[in-house]
């Protein structure tokens, strides 16, 4: 009893909400009980090492909060919420206020009759996807849209590997390979890459050429294959980095002889891919309903490209006849 802090000491057992016990008995009855005890962390392990044990249950008081505490509390919670999610906040306002003001146009317009007659409505003239960046279009007659845009439209792309730096090895979220495209090689434009087909379990791209008519390669384009495939890089496209993965030495092979580069690779991009489109260029109005940016794939830098046709034919009086589907867009409309 002398290594415990006690502020009331009775005579009479009953009264004790615990009691001490050395030994597996108890304590003699001239030691006393206690009701009130004060433990420290120091007081309990001398109290094991004596062989004494504390059997019952010992009372807790908590400090009582006011209703002033609490409202003080619940301020300064909300601040430090809004402060830290200050951009996002405002990011999610302006986003639903260009929403609305937006469908307050549309429905003014519909409401004034001067949207366009069932003759003159725009229809879809034309539905293309790039499975590979930079390389020929493939048409479609139907199609379906995932979190990257058009399905399988620029999934993989060309890279070539960047210069070592000065400074040595590249750190840790700087780009290792720079995309590469027709800009660079004109003779890019040859490879065409088919619409990504389901065979025998295997999602696979056919690439050819018209500089190579005896040859062609599949790439297994499935998502199981490309999240287990080895090589990864850091690929820079424009501003941004993305982490891609290397499909393999065929496809690399075949595509380097064609733009007669010994070092171009076929890469593709990852199912958990978050690239989003750049703030700069975003309209508030396209942004999902808590302000957060569209994702896109390795697109330029939107994952919907939209045309049309009437600008197309119109452009075409003054260049000679270019086809629609040597644009990079995806979608061509017709009677705007």
């Amino acid at each position: 009893a002398g290594r415990l802090q006690t502020s009331k000491l009775l005579d009479s057992p009953a009264r004790s909400p615990f009691h001490l016990h050395r030994g597996g008995g108890p304590l003699p009855p001239n030691r006393g009980c206690l009701t009130r005890l004060s433990l420290s962390r120091s007081h309990l392990s001398a109290l094991c090492l004596d062989g004494v044990e504390v059997r019952g249950r010992i009372p807790c008081r908590h400090p009582k909060v006011t209703m002033a505490e609490t409202a003080v509390l619940i301020v300064i919670g909300t601040m430090s919420f809004l402060f830290y999610y200050r951009a996002r906040l405002r990011d999610t306002i302006k986003a639903n206020r260009a929403r609305w003001a937006l469908r307050t146009i549309i429905q003014r317009i519909e409401a004034a009759g001067e949207g366009p007659d069932d003759e003159e409505e725009m229809q879809v003239s034309g539905l293309f996807i790039h499975p590979v960046k930079s390389l020929r279009a493939v048409p479609l007659s139907a199609t379906a849209f995932d979190k990257h845009g058009l399905r399988a439209d620029r999934r993989l792309m060309l890279v070539r590997p960047n210069a070592r730096p000065t400074y040595g090895e590249f750190v840790d979220g700087e780009a290792t390979h720079r995309f590469f495209t027709q800009r660079q090689c004109s003779s890019l434009a040859t490879i065409e890459a088919s619409e990504p087909v389901d065979i025998g379990g295997k999602v696979l791209i056919k690439l050819s050429s018209t500089l190579l008519t005896d040859e062609h390669v599949f790439v297994d384009v499935s998502p199981s294959v490309i999240e287990s495939l080895p090589v990864r890089y850091n690929a820079g496209l424009w501003g941004d980095v993305v982490e891609v993965a290397d499909v393999g030495d065929a496809a690399a092979d075949f595509v380097s002889k064609v733009a007669m580069q010994t070092d171009v690779r076929l890469v593709c991009l990852l199912q958990d891919s978050t690239r989003r489109i750049s703030d700069k260029y975003c309209p508030d109005a396209a942004r999902g309903p808590f302000g957060d940016l569209p994702m896109a794939g390795l697109t330029d830098g939107f994952p919907i490209l939209v045309t049309s046709q009437a600008s197309l034919d119109e452009l075409n009086k003054r260049l000679r006849s270019v086809r629609i589907d040597r644009w990079c867009a995806i979608i061509s409309f017709d009677l705007c």
